[in-house]
């Protein structure tokens, strides 16, 4: 059985730069209030994203996020996600006009630092974020407000 954990170290280069090379992309993060990501769905039902700057790519949407876009593409685009799908996805810590969902902070993950369960309000289902909010927001914000547009 494949964790988190082990998913985590495979998908996504920056997860495989040493802590050091880490920290020193995070410390040149601007630290926004909201990050927009084009995100795509692979043939297996993955989601996932690049962030060149980032030395991020091919980096999957797991532990139940996965199943949560597909519920958000399918709503907004009245058909079923398939390997053709994308979306731009903002995700906030603060409110934005025209949200798609919010989501709440439930607990932070065990089997991986710095992860972090979500609700998805809109869904009520449950999910997984990576530590990448530490890298985009500096913590694990509270409330997430989250806008999706479907692009294919």
């Amino acid at each position: 059985m494949t964790t988190n954990t082990q998913l985590l170290e495979t998908s996504c280069s920056f997860w495989s730069l040493s802590q050091a090379e880490q920290l020193a992309i995070a410390q040149q993060v601007p630290k926004q209030d909201a990050w927009t990501l084009s995100v795509r769905r692979n043939l297996d039902g993955t989601w996932e994203f690049d962030i060149p700057e980032f030395q991020t790519f091919n980096e999957l949407f797991i532990g139940n996020t996965e199943k949560v876009l597909d519920i958000h593409y399918n709503t907004l685009s009245d058909c079923p996600p398939d390997e053709y799908s994308t979306m731009d996805i903002t995700v906030s810590r603060i409110p934005i006009a025209d949200e798609t969902t919010s989501c709440d902070f439930v607990r932070p993950c065990t089997d991986a630092m710095g992860a972090s369960i979500y609700l998805d309000v809109f869904s009520n289902q449950e999910f997984w974020l990576c530590p990448y909010l530490q890298v985009l927001f500096k913590d694990a914000p509270k409330n997430l407000y989250v806008k999706m547009d479907v692009t294919s």
